[in-house]
């Protein structure tokens, strides 16, 4: 009778050893695969991280995002006229058609401008191209002056990026576009590329 429990016991020491093995072995493989993956990359005197599908890096010590890193945008066909009358102005008005397709796409270009050159002291104003139920300001190129210039964008049936006297057209055939040509504006304007 007595081997019999201890049988018993030998198999529960057993089983509770394979649980404790299962236990943390699945702990150090949550540990592995679950955490928030990172990575960091430099580009020209910048440090990037990527974290969630974003790139991170620090200007004048604020933190800024972008979504696209700037190899991938620096090939952008864009005038460097463009960059240059953007960086030397301390506002700039942003605008669109109100039933613009990609207003979605639009607006987080527009949020995007607000948020990273806050931290330049550049004032971004946001309007649309005609009177709208929103109380935004009335704003298209015929507004664009030399001191405060406009960007304007909208979809088009094809992507280019251009300049009309003070107003700089950003005319994109997908939504992806106009956050590409988004970021690439703003790496150029903060020196980054």
């Amino acid at each position: 009778m007595r081997t019999r429990e201890s049988k018993k016991h030998k198999r529960k020491q057993l089983f509770m050893t394979l649980f404790i093995v299962l236990i943390m072995t699945s702990s150090v493989i949550g540990y592995m695969f679950g955490r928030d993956t990172t990575t960091s990359t430099k580009y020209n005197d910048h440090k990037f991280k990527s974290t969630n599908n974003r790139w991170i890096t620090k200007v004048n010590n604020k933190e800024l995002l972008f979504h696209y890193f700037p190899d991938q945008v620096d090939n952008l066909n864009m005038s460097e006229d463009i960059i240059t009358i953007l960086k030397n102005s301390a506002q700039i008005d942003l605008t669109s058609d109100l039933e613009d397709p990609f207003k979605q796409d639009i607006a987080l270009a527009e949020f995007d401008f607000l948020n990273n050159l806050k931290h330049n002291k550049q004032f971004i104003r946001v309007g649309f191209t005609t009177d709208n139920e929103y109380n935004l300001s009335i704003i298209t190129c015929e507004t664009a002056t030399s001191t405060v210039p406009v960007i304007y964008l909208k979809k088009a049936n094809q992507t280019k990026v251009y300049q009309e006297e003070n107003c700089i057209i950003i005319e994109s055939r997908i939504e992806q576009d106009i956050i590409a040509i988004k970021d690439r504006i703003i790496y150029g304007i903060l020196s980054i590329i």
